[in-house]
């Protein structure tokens, strides 16, 4: 991507054009936090909250339809 003004070897033009938002892999929790983080969740699936994979598939098929709605509020409960 060349931004108007700036030469394709300005490292700092580079910088700018390269300037994008966080993935959503990216994260600001230290690895303590995330280590917290995981074990909330293992311990909620312990729990049995979970929503069974064909539940899940079944919701995702209606993407794109007329039927497509959100997911049940019952997966976050």
């Amino acid at each position: 991507m060349r931004r108007a003004g700036l030469a394709p070897d300005d490292a700092s033009g580079y910088a700018l054009a390269m300037n994008m938002e966080r993935g959503v892999f990216d994260s600001e929790e230290t690895p303590e936090q995330t280590a917290a983080l995981d074990a909330k969740a293992r311990a909620s699936v312990a729990a049995g909250h979970v929503v069974p994979h064909e539940e899940v598939a079944k919701w995702l098929r209606t993407w794109g339809t007329p039927e497509e709605g959100p997911p049940p509020r019952e997966w976050f409960e």
